[in-house]
């Protein structure tokens, strides 16, 4: 879940980028090219769509009546 926290922050900051410099960037040549952080977000966007389908999101156990439970309701993480 961390790799995935770390590819979600990431990919905010290439966004910001994004919105800030726009998606064409200009050469000293005056040539107008794809802004380079455009493909740095989408490989990371790819990136963190494969960590996100190696992990599975179920339900916590049911608790019996009368037992205690700490969380109810959890969703718990497991990696396959």
């Amino acid at each position: 879940m961390s790799i995935a926290g770390g590819l979600a922050d990431r990919l905010a900051e290439l966004e910001a980028c994004v919105n800030r410099d726009g998606l064409c960037t200009v050469l000293s040549s005056g040539r107008v090219v794809a802004n380079p952080v455009v493909a740095e977000s989408r490989m990371t966007l790819t990136s963190l769509a494969a960590v996100l389908t190696k992990i599975s999101m179920t339900e916590a156990p049911r608790q019996e009546p009368g037992e205690a439970s700490c969380c109810p309701g959890a969703v718990v993480a497991t990696q396959h």
